[in-house]
């Protein structure tokens, strides 16, 4: 897909407009911006959590390196700090370097 499902604007640059973890598969032919997708977590739970259009899963919008990414609870993704996989809480960074952060 190359415009976004909701406001039809071009997604063809991937690091702007990350893919979906839960249903955007490489030859989905649904994708999503991340301002849309964004404003869907801002509009839904008071706690920043929304759902997929397509699946309905629920995610949130998480900082990274380019931007905001959606991130599907128990997904892993690379923390700034120490750029290893792991789940990240907050500030893009995982829970080791939030608590080092904290000392």
């Amino acid at each position: 897909a190359d415009e976004c499902a909701i406001c039809y604007r071009d997604v063809h640059n991937k690091l702007a407009n990350p893919i979906m973890p839960c249903c955007g598969v490489k030859g989905s032919s649904v994708a999503f911006c991340a301002s849309c997708l964004d404003e869907i977590c801002k509009r839904g739970d008071p706690k920043g959590v929304g759902r997929c259009p397509s699946c309905r899963k629920q995610f949130r919008m998480r900082p990274w390196r380019h931007g905001l990414r959606p991130y599907v609870h128990g997904e892993k993704l690379e923390c700034r700090c120490c750029h290893q996989l792991r789940q990240i809480e907050r500030d893009g960074c995982c829970r080791d370097c939030n608590i080092g952060k904290a000392l």
